[in-house]
């Protein structure tokens, strides 16, 4: 019984050393291959197609920690040294690149023998043997962490400015909504002024234009006081708003004149109102159809004013 445990070992030993042997020549075979560098200054390691490790170069320490023969005697390289959040995912793909020669490449988060985190990408390709037969894969890994630390921190200045300007705006939504509740309550308050205005037009001054028209004989003043009467009535009205905003710029005079020429006054008539002379009020006719835009053109002025009215 002993004599067959000890064949049995014997066994499986010189099968270990034959599969060694086998790995060595086909190593010292690839050191020539034009598509191999055996020399590599890089982190570069052979797999079989049994998954199982057969060769690693010494830069493998200065990106993981580990030696070489650390690595060779890992059971379950290189997911050993892969991060569990990348495990499952490289297994996967270096399951595919091990089994049928396929190319690829990952990037990883590899678990250091100091317990530090790097950033690695692993390139994959194929390995042959003399004869073109698929040996496995072959892999270069590169140590990115430097690269993933800078990429971070850009992601970082971007999150940062992504609140900052998400901060601003709702600094400036809560402004602007401020503004507006200002802008409403200062609408509101001009509508009460004006309606205030009317009101005391209608109650305190109307009664008493009523009273003078009935004592009053003298037809021109009759006429002033029939002009006050209107030029009240217009004060609250849309037209004279309208005549009076920046975008006509008129003035006074010009829309006193304007109201009378709405009324179908003529320009006698208007004269004899306002005490002046028909040169002075054609002059203003002609200044206001060219601030109303009516300058060289045929439209009446008399129905233009009409229809601010509408």
């Amino acid at each position: 019984m002993d004599d067959l445990r000890k064949s049995k070992e014997q066994l499986i030993q010189e099968l270990n050393d034959l599969r060694s042997a086998y790995y060595s020549r086909l190593a010292s075979t690839n050191r020539s291959s034009k598509d191999i560098n055996f020399y590599t200054s890089e982190f570069e390691n052979w797999v079989g197609k049994d998954g199982k490790l057969f060769w690693v170069n010494s830069t493998v320490c200065d990106v993981t920690g580990y030696t070489v023969e650390e690595c060779l005697k890992m059971p379950d390289y290189p997911m050993s040294i892969i991060h569990e959040s990348d495990r499952e995912r490289a297994r996967q793909s270096l399951y595919i690149a091990a089994s049928q020669g396929r190319e690829g490449s990952e990037v990883l988060k590899i678990v250091c023998k100091d317990g530090t985190n790097k950033w690695v990408r692993t390139t994959w390709g194929p390995l042959y043997d003399e004869a073109e037969e698929n040996l496995g894969y072959r892999a270069r890994i590169e140590d990115i962490t430097k690269y993933k630390r800078i990429e971070q921190e850009l992601q970082n200045c971007q999150d940062n400015m992504i609140i900052m300007v998400q901060q601003r705006t709702a600094a400036l939504e809560k402004e602007n909504k401020a503004l507006k509740n200002l802008l409403e309550q200062r609408q509101k308050e001009r509508v009460e002024l004006e309606e205030s205005i009317l009101v005391n037009v209608n109650k305190m001054l109307k009664p008493h234009i009523d009273a003078l028209k009935e004592e009053l004989s003298n037809p021109i003043e009759a006429s002033h006081l029939n002009m006050i009467e209107f030029l009240l009535d217009e004060l609250t009205s849309s037209f004279t708003k309208k005549l009076s905003s920046n975008i006509y710029n008129l003035t006074a005079k010009q829309i006193k004149i304007a109201n009378l020429i709405r009324e179908g006054l003529t320009t006698k008539e208007i004269a004899f109102i306002l005490n002046t002379s028909v040169r002075a009020i054609n002059f203003h006719r002609d200044n206001i159809r060219h601030k109303l835009g009516l300058h060289g053109k045929k439209e009446s002025l008399t129905g233009y004013l009409l229809s601010f009215s509408e």
